[in-house]
């Protein structure tokens, strides 16, 4: 009965573990997306800022400005793109790390590491030891 008892507490502790694990991993995916999308309005903001100083040479072509506007229109797709699915896995994920850390509406923590009382028999006499 205690190797059974022990086995599944160990499985217990690999799911805790596999929980933790998840959510972590749920966060620095929803942090990744955020950061990519700020890099992207970053870059169009800086292709703004370009097209706005090459405005003021008389260097400045039809064919740069079109240029310009392309990257700043691409720049700002693909930060969309990246919004859209932080927040598609956002709606997705949401209230899943409660549900993956909370055991039938207890904590996984005082579930796996909660142990058993040992049996004590009541028959049995204890010697006493002599001093």
């Amino acid at each position: 009965m205690r190797i059974e008892w022990s086995r599944a507490r160990a499985r217990a502790h690999r799911w805790q573990e596999e929980a933790l694990l998840l959510e972590e991993e749920m966060r620095r995916v929803l942090a990744f997306f955020t950061w990519k999308a700020q890099k992207w309005i970053d870059l169009a903001v800086s292709v703004q800022e370009e097209v706005l100083e090459a405005q003021e040479s008389t260097f400045s072509t039809e064919v740069q400005r079109q240029i310009h506007s392309g990257k700043i229109a691409h720049a700002k797709q693909q930060a969309s793109l990246y919004k859209a699915m932080g927040e598609y896995c956002r709606t997705r994920w949401k209230g899943l790390s409660d549900k993956l850390l909370n055991l039938d509406g207890k904590d996984g923590n005082i579930m796996v590491e909660y142990v058993p009382p040992v049996r004590i028999r009541k028959n049995k006499a204890v010697p006493k030891v002599s001093s």
